[in-house]
């Protein structure tokens, strides 16, 4: 995001998603497109946030959530850089509101089209730095 509050938030969220602190990580995803409410890659953010990790699968309660979240950054996608829409995209897939598919062919669908669109890109050199980024003190609106 141009705006660099969302863009600290955006950070934080994803620092908090690879610490495992998932509501941390909706909260600071959340502040990213407060402070930007035209950022698509801020409410992709979220809905990456509300999904399964390493810890634990989705749950019913958290769905909702995601899929609103989701279609928010799809709604937005326009103003989204080709990266960023390839993201919105992979992550859609995943988050579809669609109980008659199973989560697990979901999931395995997104894992295909996250690598096609990991290996498409040219320039990684944001998203590793993002990734790589030392841990900074949170952020917090006053």
């Amino acid at each position: 995001s141009p705006n660099q509050e969302a863009q600290a938030f955006f950070d934080q969220g994803f620092q908090m998603m690879y610490a495992f602190a998932k509501p941390e990580a909706v909260r600071s995803f959340r502040e990213s497109w407060k402070a930007d409410p035209d950022c698509a890659i801020c409410y992709w953010g979220e809905a990456w946030a509300w999904g399964s990790y390493l810890n634990a699968p989705i749950n019913a309660e958290e769905m909702p959530h995601a899929y609103a979240a989701v279609q928010k950054a799809v709604s937005l996608k326009g103003k989204a850089d080709a990266k960023e829409r390839a993201m919105i995209e992979a992550l859609a897939i995943l988050r579809e509101d669609l109980p008659a598919i199973p989560l697990v062919v979901r999931s395995n669908l997104y894992a295909v089209s996250d690598e096609i669109t990991w290996t498409a890109r040219q320039d990684r050199s944001r998203t590793a730095q993002v990734l790589t980024c030392r841990p900074a003190p949170c952020l917090r609106r006053p």
